[in-house]
């Protein structure tokens, strides 16, 4: 995210899938869903399982402190400073 030649802009919704193992999966947020529509934003919407691994045995929750427990969770992130 933010990195590489594109430097693109990201607003993200951690998300779990339907049908991962052991977690009980939440309906897209209806604002999200409008503000991805919407457009206004010059960033590109994506949905993440922030439950998932990372090659450093983190979760991306846990990486980037993001509390899972309050929802909808979501994070930017860009070309200049963390997430």
């Amino acid at each position: 995210f933010g990195e590489g030649e594109s430097s693109k802009d990201y607003v993200v919704l951690c998300h779990v899938p339907p049908g991962s193992s052991g977690s009980v999966s939440v309906p897209v947020s209806s604002v999200f869903l409008e503000a991805s529509v919407d457009k206004a934003s010059p960033g590109e919407f994506a949905l993440m399982d922030c439950t998932e691994k990372l090659p450093s045995g983190k979760t991306v929750a846990e990486r980037f402190s993001l509390d899972l427990k309050k929802r909808p969770t979501i994070f930017v992130s860009g070309k200049v400073g963390p997430p």
